[in-house]
């Protein structure tokens, strides 16, 4: 795995390029990838972590302004170059279509 991590403190925040490794060694073909987008966790009141801030009783992170608590923006996801499709199917889940 290799990550490159630029940070913005005037526009406060990170520019991030990741590459990913990953080996089927299983018999079956995949078509389709999941990553945990952990940090997205905080873009909504709603989201999983939200709701247990929320059973935990802290109030601070529900009442937070939107730029208070972060979100990630994926500008693309590639394979050799080539654009992948994929999509959030929650907050901090992203399933990615393998060609």
């Amino acid at each position: 795995m290799f990550i490159n991590a630029t940070f913005n403190p005037e526009e406060n925040n990170v520019n991030i390029i990741q590459d990913i490794t990953f080996t089927n060694t299983s018999q079956k073909t995949l078509d389709s990838l999941y990553l945990l987008d952990w940090n997205n966790s905080f873009s909504s009141k709603t989201s999983d972590l939200a709701v247990r801030f929320g059973e935990e009783y802290t109030a601070k992170f529900h009442f937070a302004k939107d730029r208070e608590r972060g979100f990630t923006t994926i500008e693309h996801i590639q394979y050799n170059n080539q654009n992948l499709e994929y999509k959030r199917v929650k907050d901090d889940i992203i399933a990615v279509v393998l060609k």
